[in-house]
């Protein structure tokens, strides 16, 4: 199910050309409906060095009808650096993957019984070039894998979208549709997985707090919750955001952290 990551020669330069899956529809919860805001493509390469080894202009990922998506090479560095640093302030570790589709998000999961996190690159669009944003984000993520957010009735939710997710993916397949099975489990997890608002506030305490280590800013967090602020006052649907503690508490929380340690909170 992981995808290969190759080197290519282009105009202007190397590219990285990582292949992307398509999807053509998700049963979530087992239902046959699918979600408003689907994805598109998944990139993960065969090795994690791939995305630290990207040319310093950018990269290009390949969508599956042969276009290209361009990633800023800043943007990518962003990335990196900032999930390497909080990946030694917090001593988790995994992977990295990339998501296109409409709304902004990012998410942990475990792919193939490894951990892994995903960024939409919409997500990438608003905050790549705020590596404070990345970190309290990466370090969001990081928390719910240490932390083990497994609870019974969250459980027997992933259980019933797994089962969804082989039986889509079996479907994809036969279909045609290349890495069916894991765009299938990608795409599942990245609409049936809500944690707890219990959990979102302790992931958001231990993420601000490894950025903080790790030498950021806790303001990322807050100029995060100003950008889902504005896009979900317009017409983009962001539906995660109804399974997290709301955008002035979590604000709130990054303006503590920012006192103790610039003795100001953030600006609004």
């Amino acid at each position: 199910m992981a995808m290969t990551a190759a080197y290519s020669s282009a105009t202007r330069g190397r590219l990285l050309g990582l292949p992307a899956t398509a999807c053509v529809a998700f049963l979530v919860c087992a239902c046959a409906s699918a979600p408003q805001n689907p994805v598109r493509a998944f990139w993960l390469p065969a090795s994690q060095d791939a995305w630290a080894k990207a040319p310093a202009g950018g990269a290009s990922l390949r969508k599956p009808d042969g276009t290209t998506r361009f990633v800023p090479g800043p943007v990518l560095r962003n990335v990196v650096t900032a999930k390497e640093k909080l990946e030694q302030a917090s001593s988790v570790r995994a992977g990295l993957g990339l998501v296109e589709m409409d709304a902004p998000n990012a998410f942990a999961l475990n792919h193939q019984g490894q951990p892994l996190i995903a960024f939409s690159l919409s997500w990438l669009d608003q905050l790549g070039k705020d590596p404070d944003a990345l970190a309290t984000t990466i370090g969001h993520e990081l928390a719910h894998l240490h932390l083990g957010h497994t609870g019974e009735a969250r459980k027997q939710r992933e259980e019933s979208a797994q089962g969804a997710s082989q039986v889509l993916g079996t479907l994809l397949n036969l279909a045609g549709v290349p890495f069916g099975g894991t765009i299938a489990s990608i795409g599942v997890t990245a609409f049936t997985r809500s944690f707890t608002r219990d959990e979102e506030r302790a992931a958001d305490d231990y993420g601000i707090r490894w950025a903080v280590a790790a030498g950021y800013n806790p303001c990322g967090r807050s100029r995060t919750m100003q950008v889902y602020r504005r896009l979900s006052a317009g017409s983009l649907d962001i539906p995660f955001l109804s399974t997290h503690p709301g955008a002035a508490e979590r604000s709130e929380l990054a303006n503590e952290y920012s006192l103790k340690l610039n003795n100001r909170v953030c600006e609004e």
